[in-house]
């Protein structure tokens, strides 16, 4: 299994890599500042290079194949296009060099139709202080529905650092969540077993702690 990696010295980023190094899988991360990557392992390959660049993401994607490409970016409070953006630039590189990676999309849940799947107060916060980040998600995955490329997206809920649960989790498509919060780490987890699980293409998935 070999998986391309934009964000990967974010903290789901970091945690996908490391879990996925752990199960004996390799991983190509393309970073900005590769001095960031303090993970020494045989089945690393680190590419500099900015994901908001084009040509830089033709290059990374070029250099496969891979069996999925993940672009776990997160997103501050201020408006912005960074995720709407990455994301054209990894569809477009990846219709011009043919690849059959999955795209993996990290979400949030309440976007979409998700937003039946969370509480009040996930609601509350998506109308306001979140606005922004919301926004830049949502034209991701309309970006990413329509690329007819092979894709799974992930929507979790408030992300925590705490530790692998050993699978205390739910990764539903419908139906509301049980938890407002989710270990990155579990997040990660899920994505590291179901990578080119069949039964995941062209799904979106809520996703929190139980």
């Amino acid at each position: 299994m070999h998986s391309l990696v934009i964000g990967a010295t974010g903290r789901t980023g970091q945690e996908f890599v490391k879990q996925a190094l752990a199960a004996g899988q390799r991983v190509t991360a393309l970073v900005r500042s590769p001095e960031k990557v303090t993970i020494t392992d045989a089945g690393l390959t680190v590419l500099q290079g900015n994901g908001r660049n084009a040509a830089t993401v033709n290059q990374a994607v070029a250099a496969g194949p891979y069996d999925a490409i993940l672009i776990l970016v997160g997103g501050g409070l201020v408006r912005s296009t960074v995720n709407q953006v990455i994301t054209q630039h990894v569809i477009a590189a990846m219709k011009k060099n043919k690849s059959t990676a999955r795209l993996w999309i990290l979400s949030a849940a309440g976007t979409g139709n998700s937003v039946d799947q969370v509480s009040f107060f996930a609601k509350a916060l998506k109308a306001t202080v979140l606005r922004a980040p919301f926004g830049d998600h949502e034209r991701q995955e309309t970006d990413v529905r329509s690329s007819g490329l092979p894709y799974t997206i992930v929507r979790p809920v408030g992300l925590t650092e705490d530790p692998v649960s050993g699978g205390k989790y739910i990764a539903k498509e419908e139906g509301k969540v049980p938890k407002n919060t989710i270990p990155r780490a579990d997040v990660a987890h899920y994505m590291v077993h179901h990578l080119t699980d069949p039964g995941l293409e062209a799904k979106a998935v809520t996703m929190s702690s139980t």
